[in-house]
């Protein structure tokens, strides 16, 4: 099975890895004396651009409208290590910072592959009758309700809608997690996505194909993909007053003791030092790392979480209930061993 790589196309996960690629060599030359000192300063300039350019331009845009976040923070800090002379601690302050945004990114890349997932359900057209000898194929944008279309066997029901006549079996696993098929005939409805697994069925279109349950789940998966949940939120909030904080104290650190007569170079590396340290590169990636590993891990066992707000209420739920015997289990016989007669 071809594995999804479209993680590689993200620009953040690029630049996280080119900033990790950069950093390292850098690194790796400057500790060798036979190489010229030029080579390690650029290789640690090319490292800040591939780090820095998301939270410069993020960072930037935010301080037009008014606001100070942590992307400007992490950027000066960044900065102010290279003026230390500590090229190393600002690349790994950028690198860090790069990483927890390409891990949010990706997060919501998975949740983005779920909603594709679930869009493949439908069908792009449907069979129309428009009389009892003629059926043409059309989109599925230009049923209209009250149009009947034909589902043959093996076809995704392309639409809401209430049999008319024929019988079959359809399979709705995809829709409601019920592993066994249900009997359909005339008067019952189906919906869009789910599977006819046996008999030809004439179909009454209910609902215009913007308006099905396939289509109101894609919405709401699509809608969740924006909020966060409240640790990531409260982190959020925290971080932008936490960079007010910092960037004005790390100014009045070095501007207070220069005006009563301090050393203006020793004031200046001193405040510099302390916006290095005060950087919130741990509690910047504490989150999305934490919420990417358990949506992984839920979407590895086949479950649709459609964001961590709804993964973090997890943790307050008591008691499950379950209405039908099937949903958790795979409702067909499955062989365990063998008994010689």
């Amino acid at each position: 099975m071809p594995q999804d790589r479209s993680w590689l196309r993200d620009p953040l996960t690029v630049a996280t890895a080119f900033t990790l690629l950069l950093g390292a060599a850098a690194m790796l030359t400057e500790a060798r004396p036979s190489i010229p000192a030029l080579i390690p300063r650029i290789l640690y300039l090319a490292a800040y651009v591939a780090g820095g350019w998301h939270a410069t331009i993020t960072g930037l845009s935010s301080l037009r409208q008014g606001r100070i976040e942590v992307d400007l923070l992490m950027v000066l800090a960044a900065l102010g290590a290279a003026v230390l002379g500590h090229w190393e601690e600002g690349v790994i302050l950028l690198f860090l910072f790069t990483l927890s945004n390409a891990l949010q990114a990706l997060a919501l890349d998975r949740t983005r592959g779920a909603v594709a997932s679930l869009m493949k359900l439908r069908p792009d057209r449907a069979l129309l009758v428009e009389d009892e000898d003629t059926l043409r194929w059309v989109p599925i944008e230009d049923l209209a309700v009250g149009d009947v279309v034909r589902i043959r066997p093996g076809d995704r029901v392309p639409v809401d809608g209430r049999v008319r006549s024929g019988r079959s079996w359809i399979d709705e696993s995809a829709m409601t997690g019920e592993s066994m098929p249900r009997s359909k005939g005339p008067g019952d409805e189906v919906y869009a996505g789910t599977l006819n697994q046996e008999g030809t069925l004439d179909v009454e279109v209910t609902r215009p194909a913007s308006d099905t349950v396939l289509a109101r789940i894609v919405k709401v998966v699509e809608q969740a993909r924006s909020e966060k949940a409240a640790l990531q939120a409260g982190i959020d909030r925290f971080e932008q007053r936490y960079a007010q904080v910092v960037i004005l104290g790390t100014v009045a650190l070095a501007v207070l003791p220069i005006l009563a007569g301090a050393d203006v170079q020793a004031s200046i590396y001193r405040a510099l030092t302390v916006m290095v340290v005060a950087s919130p590169c741990a509690v910047a990636i504490a989150a999305p790392a934490a919420f990417l590993s358990a949506l992984s891990a839920a979407a590895r066992s086949g479950l649709l979480v459609k964001g961590g707000r709804y993964l973090e209420q997890l943790a307050d739920i008591d008691i499950v209930g379950v209405d039908k015997r099937g949903t958790f289990t795979y409702g067909r016989p499955r062989g365990r061993g063998r008994c010689p007669g």
